[in-house]
């Protein structure tokens, strides 16, 4: 409750003030029972561009007709805005609060015993808009609506945890995926207070016999931390937690396993790039080739098995092996052409790592082949500024130098 506190106190300095919302709060609930709702929503948010989309939908959930809803939200924030509560900017769809204000209405929550059931009530509906899957993530970073939403997201997060109410679902949800946002956009600061929230929760509701949903939540929370510590070239650090996130697997009973194979896939994949990094090959490949061998045990999919082989492929370019190294990601890259869907990310990265392969032993037509390949493939499924597309154009031109 850190931050219910600390906010008590920036209150106490502007104690008019607050004295002053106070009544307007107490004025608008006792008058409105939807400025009340909408009013709860906003302090829920960043003070900034709070979108009216998201918020209509969350506020009224239970109501179907759009239009209604629309009414019923216009009417409670012209209710607002006579007390000052909120502020309208029509150009940008979306509203302002004095993050003071939102405090104070927070504090409100906390008094009355409504922060839990619309922080449950908020999330409910952010389920429904946002990508449920780490695979589904990284397709959906460029989306601007995702990335204006990923602050508030966070803002909510932070509530969450301060609240303490993770016992509920939805909540708990919501800060799961608002931990993968910030692995995937890079804010590694907040991933790593996110992870490490959410792990110090887990393991102080583990105290006695574990539930198997607290085993798995924990095991997630060691991925996502190691995941931060790799991303900040911690790779010793990061190998501790991937081992513990193995450790965790390792207790499950074989039965419940299964549901866990893609989180130990994705600990030794790790602990492979880590050992990698630390010139540490044999380790590397040791990892990768057991997993290739659970993957044919497990009759995996094609993906799950090509980035298996472009992680080994990795790992022997970068021991000197280009031999090897070629023939893994000539084999990643047979598997990914094979699929309908796959993932242009995923499929540029291996036509870049395999065209630098032929580029190292002197095949210059086969590595222009592939970055022309890769290149067509940024420019017609990523967006215009995306780094993979501008290695794909800038190692096609100099390959065309050094042909002439």
């Amino acid at each position: 409750m850190d931050m219910l506190r600390r906010a008590k106190e920036r209150l106490l300095l502007t104690s008019d003030a607050a004295m002053t919302w106070e009544m307007d709060i107490e004025a608008v609930s006792d008058s409105s029972p939807d400025a009340k709702t909408v009013m709860e929503m906003t302090s829920l948010f960043l003070s900034t561009d709070i979108p009216l989309d998201i918020l209509s939908q969350a506020a009224f959930l239970q109501c179907d007709d759009d239009d209604d809803r629309q009414s019923r939200l216009f009417s409670a924030i012209k209710q607002l805005m006579v007390f000052t509560l909120v502020q309208e900017n029509r150009e940008l769809n979306s509203l302002f609060v004095h993050s003071l204000i939102q405090q104070t209405v927070v504090d409100y929550m906390v008094r009355e015993g409504r922060l839990f059931s619309q922080l449950q009530l908020l999330c409910r509906y952010l389920l429904t808009i946002l990508p449920q899957s780490e695979d589904a993530i990284p397709r959906q970073l460029n989306n601007s609506r995702l990335l204006a939403l990923t602050p508030h997201l966070y803002r909510i997060a932070d509530t969450i945890i301060a609240a303490e109410v993770h016992t509920c679902q939805e909540c708990w949800d919501l800060l799961q995926i608002a931990c993968s946002l910030a692995l995937s956009y890079k804010h590694l600061d907040k991933a790593r207070f996110l992870c490490e929230e959410r792990l110090a929760v887990t393991q102080r509701a583990s105290a006695g016999q574990v539930p198997l949903y607290d085993l798995q939540g924990m095991c997630q929370c060691f991925l996502d931390i190691g995941h931060v510590h790799l991303n900040l070239s911690r790779h010793e650090t990061a190998i501790g937690y991937f081992q513990q996130a193995l450790a965790v697997i390792a207790s499950i009973q074989e039965e419940q396993s299964i549901a866990m194979s893609q989180s130990s896939r994705v600990a030794r994949l790790f602990m492979a790039d880590c050992y990698r990094e630390l010139n540490q090959f044999t380790d590397a490949e040791k990892l990768q080739l057991e997993q290739l061998e659970y993957d044919k045990q497990d009759n995996a999919g094609k993906e799950d098995i090509s980035n298996v082989l472009h992680s080994l492929a990795q790992t022997y370019h970068h021991w000197g092996k280009r031999s090897e190294a070629i023939k893994k990601y000539e084999e990643s890259l047979s598997l990914k052409r094979e699929l309908d869907d796959a993932n242009p990310i995923e499929l540029s990265k291996v036509l870049l790592s395999l065209g630098l392969c032929y580029k190292e032993r002197g095949l210059l037509d086969e590595a222009r082949s592939l970055y022309q390949e890769a290149l067509q493939l940024g420019q017609s499924s990523l967006p215009s500024r995306h780094l993979l597309l501008a290695q794909s154009k800038n190692k096609t031109v100099i390959i065309k130098w050094s042909m002439q």
